[in-house]
């Protein structure tokens, strides 16, 4: 499914960025990818993502709470 519209980037593609290094904020997943944020709609399910995938809410980076 996509999650962002505007880089074209895929729930799969998403989690595999965030599988390859947990530890980031959004815009790093998406840096990943090889693209940047634009409109930012999607920022709410990858921080979803991260969150879901680290192995405890204190794990995220700093500003992504």
């Amino acid at each position: 499914m996509y999650i962002c519209i505007c880089n074209a980037l895929t729930d799969r593609r998403l989690k595999d960025a965030i599988a390859a290094n947990p530890n980031q904020r959004p815009e790093d997943v998406h840096a990943a990818c090889g693209c940047r944020t634009k409109c930012g709609k999607c920022l709410t399910v990858v921080k979803e993502m991260l969150q879901n995938h680290c192995a405890s809410f204190e794990a995220l980076p700093q500003g992504v709470k």
